[in-house]
């Protein structure tokens, strides 16, 4: 509910039509930084600058959490950071990435636009706990804005 606030509140803001699906079972909520990390041992350095620790703290938090359309969620799967920032190819398909979102705190700013109050995912370089944290205060400025009183 507090995502699909928020982006429904940035997409009215800049005159868009939102994004958000009348249904749930399309849209999906994506952890940045993954629950669970992939067992594959050829991706087992993906998160590797996350503790143990720190993966387990943050990993639920609202600074790690996405509105994100369906099929672009199970692209991203837990993947690393630039991989799902930017998409990438296997050996079949390009698989889709943060750059082909619909969301406004997902896909990056376009050229010559105004950067929205939360940075979008796809303007990061990198994930780690300062971003995290530092998204989480952005998305907080937002939603006093969303629930004014």
């Amino acid at each position: 509910y507090t995502l699909r606030q928020m982006e429904a509140y940035l997409a009215a803001g800049q005159g868009l039509t939102s994004a958000i699906a009348p249904s749930n079972a399309k849209n999906h909520v994506e952890h940045i930084l993954p629950r669970h990390l992939s067992r594959s041992p050829s991706r087992m350095s993906d998160w590797s600058n996350f503790t143990d620790e720190a993966r387990a703290s943050h990993k639920n938090r609202l600074g790690n959490l996405a509105l994100l359309e369906e099929d672009i969620n199970k692209d991203v799967s837990n993947y690393d950071f630039s991989r799902k920032r930017d998409g990438h190819v296997t050996t079949r398909t390009r698989k889709k990435g943060y750059c082909d979102s619909s969301f406004s705190m997902v896909r990056p700013t376009p050229p010559g636009a105004t950067p929205s109050v939360v940075k979008p995912l796809g303007d990061y370089a990198d994930w780690t706990i300062a971003e995290i944290e530092s998204r989480q205060q952005e998305m907080a400025q937002l939603a006093l804005s969303v629930w004014s009183l």
